[in-house]
């Protein structure tokens, strides 16, 4: 019977301050958001194992990570002959046996953004204002307001500001 695994997506960050994810664990109070990704699927024979979906304040499946614990900072774990997790705020943590990969957290609680929020696809919900997630059940192949985009990632960045009177 053939097996195939898949190796979990990739996180997008915004940060004050250049460089990867995973070395700016020093640095959080200088990274704006964190997208996390999604973990890897599997493929046994006939059966599949889709991978798990990522964002909010954990990502998603038995092996995920959240805000504050995972595989790495900015690290999804990889392995041999088994699901990758995707990487995050922290990263998820490798499958085991016949599961996907573990989905990375997502991250939008620097005090320099207000009215914030996180949307995701069929994610752990939260309304502290530090951390608020909003969970939908639908997608949209282009960027829509208030649906996670299916497919590759998309960002988007407003900028306000106050104007003095």
């Amino acid at each position: 019977m053939a097996e195939y695994t898949s190796n979990g997506g990739g996180a997008t960050h915004i940060a004050k301050r250049t460089g990867q994810l995973k070395d700016l664990s020093s640095y959080t109070s200088d990274i704006l958001m964190v997208s996390g990704g999604g973990g890897g699927g599997l493929l046994v024979g006939e059966t599949d194992y889709t991978g798990k979906e990522a964002g909010g304040i954990s990502g998603s499946g038995d092996n995920s990570a959240d805000q504050t614990t995972g595989n790495a900072f900015g690290l999804g774990e990889s392995g041999t002959n088994v699901s990758g997790g995707g990487s995050g705020l922290y990263g998820g943590y490798k499958g085991t046996s016949s599961k996907s990969g573990g989905a990375g957290s997502g991250y939008i609680g620097n005090s320099l953004l207000s009215n914030k929020k996180m949307v995701g696809y069929n994610v752990p919900t939260s309304t502290a204002e530090g951390t608020k997630t909003e969970s939908v059940n639908e997608v949209s192949a282009s960027a829509v307001s208030g649906k996670p985009k299916s497919g590759n990632g998309f960002a988007r960045i407003k900028f306000l500001r106050d104007l003095e009177r």
